[in-house]
């Protein structure tokens, strides 16, 4: 990282605790347990300028990956219902639809690089936005990258990796896990090596 590049990190993070209402609002989210007051939390966020729809529920403290810019950068509709531990970057906009529901430990990222020399691989920022239509299913752990959109009434399954589009009213994700090989059980189980 430059020393150009550090001192810019620096002065966005000074410039997000001189917002005392944010930071207030950062702490008293993070001291409200997860799973509760989803409607109280939601309030509070609109409370304080982010564009969260009317009967919203939001879980657990968002985590923004760029904090200065999430009341600009995010917008959630009307009726969603967002679990706890989710993770936005807001380096791009993301725009999620009406009724659209998102699992626990999702994330969202919409900051791109594009690939810089040897000597620093991590080029210059090329954000891209992030699309939820309504109605959307974002299961458990799923990780939406740059560019996405995900299409009206479509499900994402728990644990996938959304690289591309995702058609309207599909079901995408990756198949869930298999038995791979049996293992000896007795005296001999103890001798193997786990590859």
């Amino acid at each position: 990282m430059s020393l150009k590049h550090g001192l810019k990190v620096v002065a966005t993070e000074l410039a997000f605790l001189a917002q005392p209402r944010q930071a207030i609002l950062a702490v008293v989210l993070r001291l409200v347990p997860a799973g509760y007051a989803g409607r109280i939390r939601a309030a509070m966020y609109r409370s304080l300028g982010w564009k969260i729809g009317d009967k919203s529920l939001i879980l657990g403290a968002i985590n923004f990956t760029n904090p200065q810019l999430s009341r600009r950068n995010l917008i959630v509709g009307e009726h969603c219902f967002l679990n706890s531990d989710i993770a936005i970057d807001t380096s791009a906009m993301v725009t999620i639809g009406n009724g659209v529901g998102i699992g626990h430990h999702v994330v969202i990222i919409t900051a791109d690089h594009e690939i810089g020399p040897s000597s620093s691989r991590v080029g210059k920022l090329d954000p891209k936005p992030v699309t939820i239509g309504d109605g959307a299913w974002i299961a458990a752990r799923v990780t939406i990258l740059p560019g996405v959109t995900i299409g009206p009434g479509a499900i994402v399954a728990t644990g996938a990796l959304v690289k591309y589009d995702v058609p309207a009213n599909c079901v995408v994700g990756v198949p869930p896990a298999r038995v791979a090989r049996e293992l000896p059980s007795g005296a001999e189980d103890r001798t193997e090596v786990a590859t």
